[in-house]
Formats: structure tokens, C-alpha cells, sequence
């Protein structure tokens, strides 16, 4: 990917934790440090899209709901995680639903969908 996008003329992202341009490291709302790892892919439900999910140490987190939530709110306008384009997954391939409470425990193979119009 990398040298796909510089041959194309696009600049690259810098560099993020163990030297991974797909990751960047997230304190969030309780102080906890995550990975956000982004990876872009293809469903047939969802169509072409970018799944972020969090690890810490290379062990599945889940998607801290605060983050989750502001993004949903920044991209559809609302922080309904079941609809538009910004979208909550428990798992994956899975339905997506509503937002937990922010404060809920996190669901280690949980994510955000952003349903790319491509």
C-alpha cells in the first residue's frame, strides 16, 4: 500500500507505534492506552470499509465506546452505532448495533465500521 500511494504522488502517513503506519496509539476516557488499528476491506453486507479496532499489547481491547461514540457523532451526526456510516460491531462479520453506555466493559472483538462511498 505504501508504495502504491507514493507512486501515485500521495504523501505517507507518519510512522506510528512498532513502526506501523496502520496504528496510533489512544489514551482513553479512563486514562487506558490502546493501539487503534485501521484496516481497510470488503463486505458484501457493508460494501468497501475502514475497521478500527484496539489492542494493548497485542491483546484484543475493544473499541473504547467514547471514541467510538464521538466518531459516530462527527461523521452521521448522531451516535446511533446501528446506522449511517460510521457503524458499531460486537463482532465481525456481525450486525451492527447501538452503542454500549460509555462506561460499559468492552467487547474485546468490538469495532467501528466506516463505510467507505466507494
Amino acid at each position: 500500500l505504501n508504495e502504491q500511494l507514493t507512486a501515485v504522488g500521495l504523501e505517507l502517513p507518519t510512522v506510528g507505534p512498532g513502526g506501523s503506519t496502520n496504528a496510533r496509539s489512544y489514551k482513553d476516557s479512563q486514562g487506558v492506552l490502546h493501539t487503534l488499528v485501521l484496516a481497510f476491506a470488503y463486505d458484501a453486507a457493508v460494501g468497501n470499509f475502514i475497521r478500527i479496532t484496539s489492542t494493548a499489547g497485542g491483546i484484543p481491547l475493544g473499541i473504547p465506546y467514547d471514541l467510538g461514540m464521538a466518531l459516530d457523532r462527527m461523521i452521521d451526526g448522531s451516535m446511533d452505532g446501528a446506522i449511517g456510516d460510521c457503524l458499531y460491531t460486537a463482532a465481525f462479520p456481525a450486525a451492527p448495533v447501538a452503542w454500549p453506555l460509555a462506561n460499559a466493559v468492552l467487547v474485546p472483538a468490538s469495532a467501528i465500521i466506516f463505510k467507505m462511498q466507494f
